[in-house]
């Protein structure tokens, strides 16, 4: 027997060709016949045991078990949001997996100049392959350049000068 992930789904796969028929049980009353199957991705994690029942053209029938572990998705986490002004410059680190894969073309733990608000998700991915994510918000203040006027330009030690901004 054999395991595959088939679009994000667990799918259990029997060896052999289409002239059989196929059985399946499992835990909590699952049942489902064809050499595939699917739908196990609803069990919570764990190890549960499949038995698979086929049965020949001539009726002879054998009986094999798996045991399949669901394992649970880890908890990723992008940090809190952040406000920064533009063109300072920013990391963000992914926490909760293994690997980490950033959207906006920015890296792990790698600092990027910023240049605009941007909602950024992190995918991380553990060490079972399981991956789940979460968005982060960079917020971006645009800093006002000081304006600074002196009372007096020009004068003779000892000057007294004023500013205003």
């Amino acid at each position: 027997m054999e395991i595959t992930p088939s679009g994000g789904t667990p799918t259990v796969l029997a060896d052999g060709t289409l002239q059989y028929s196929y059985y399946w049980t499992g835990p909590n009353g699952y049942s489902a016949s064809g050499q595939n199957i699917s739908g196990i991705s609803s069990f919570t994690p764990g190890t549960y045991t499949f038995n698979l029942t086929v049965t020949d053209a001539n009726g002879n029938i054998c009986v094999s078990s798996t045991d399949v572990t669901i394992n649970p998705n880890p908890t990723v986490s992008a940090g809190p949001d952040v406000t920064i002004c533009l063109n300072d410059s920013h990391t963000f680190n992914g926490s909760g997996a293994n690997t980490y894969t950033w959207s906006g073309g920015i890296q792990d733990g790698q600092s990027f100049v910023v240049s605009n608000p941007f909602n950024y998700t992190v995918t991380g991915t553990d060490l079972n392959g399981c991956q789940n994510s979460d968005d982060v918000m960079l917020n971006v203040t645009f800093a006002n350049v000081p304006s600074i006027s002196p009372d007096l330009t020009l004068g003779c030690i000892p000057l007294t000068v004023t500013f205003d901004n």
